[in-house]
């Protein structure tokens, strides 16, 4: 299964979408633990990757 992190980015729409438009099974996590247990991880809005790195570390999962 495949995990994306909602730490807040504005397209994390556009990837559940997209996931769904082609069957692959996802599931949403908010914490470290959740980064930790993930196998599959995607970070949506990369393309604001200094945004993405300032809420991970406010998130304190940033080490996980």
């Amino acid at each position: 299964m495949i995990s994306i992190f909602d730490y807040g980015a504005g397209n994390l729409r556009s990837v559940e979408n997209t996931l769904g438009a082609i069957g692959a099974e996802y599931k949403l996590i908010r914490d470290a633990a959740g980064i930790r247990r993930a196998t599959k991880l995607i970070l949506p809005g990369v393309g604001h990757f200094g945004q993405m790195m300032r809420a991970l570390d406010e998130m304190k999962v940033r080490e996980a």
